[in-house]
């Protein structure tokens, strides 16, 4: 979800689909809540889910439908809590690979100066990525390929921060941050980078214990 916007300007969730979804009055809001299974009948179906709420109290909720959207290794956790006698090996996971070989993405950001408006809400992109290139020539070794995603990543400190010229600046007028500075948030931003691989290493190494 992210943080908010006063103004209510910022493309959210908090301030599109999920108020226009509560304006139905066929939507409701639980929040600090989690599910830990999805229940299903003797044919298969899904009759709601298990829940414990924002006062840690297990709850129930029927539902005809469950959509599980809940990212790489919280939606592997919650399929595979979700065993029955019907599915031993936890939802949808017959071949028994939900939760392992964990990808991640990687990528790199290049920062330019047009010359002419872009427009970027006009066109195919749409201000955000392009996947034209995904799909790969098996033959090169390797599946999947990636998607150009342009947007404005920088903050105005940011631009003045930058290696590069920030837009409206003199050379002379870049900020030069300390050499120390840029090494401590170079380092900062490795140790988090390890962290969270390590994280998504031990909740699939849990999940594949039954945890």
């Amino acid at each position: 979800m992210g943080f908010g916007c006063e103004v209510m300007a910022k493309s959210s969730t908090l301030y599109t689909m999920i108020p226009e979804a509560e304006a139905t009055g066929r939507c409701e809001i639980r929040p600090e809540s989690y599910v830990f299974n999805v229940a299903v009948n003797a044919s298969g179906r899904t009759t709601g889910v298990h829940y414990f709420d924002r006062d840690n109290h297990e709850q129930f909720q029927k539902a005809r439908a469950v959509v599980v959207s809940a990212n790489g290794a919280e939606t592997s956790r919650l399929l595979l809590n979700s065993a029955s006698p019907r599915f031993p090996q936890g939802l949808a996971n017959s071949s028994g690979m939900v939760g392992k070989y964990l990808m991640f993405n990687v990528g790199t950001g290049v920062h330019a100066v047009f010359e002419h408006e872009l427009n970027e809400y006009k066109s195919v992109q749409v201000t955000r990525i392009l996947h034209d290139f995904y799909l790969a020539d098996p033959k090169r070794g390797f599946y999947g390929g990636g998607g150009i995603d342009g947007r404005i990543g920088g903050q105005p400190a940011g631009w003045a921060l930058a290696s590069g010229n920030a837009p409206g600046m003199e050379a002379e007028d870049v900020i030069k941050p300390p050499s120390q500075l840029i090494a401590v948030a170079q380092y900062a931003i490795l140790v988090v980078g390890l962290v969270m691989v390590l994280i998504g290493v031990l909740v699939m190494v849990a999940n594949s214990h039954g945890t």
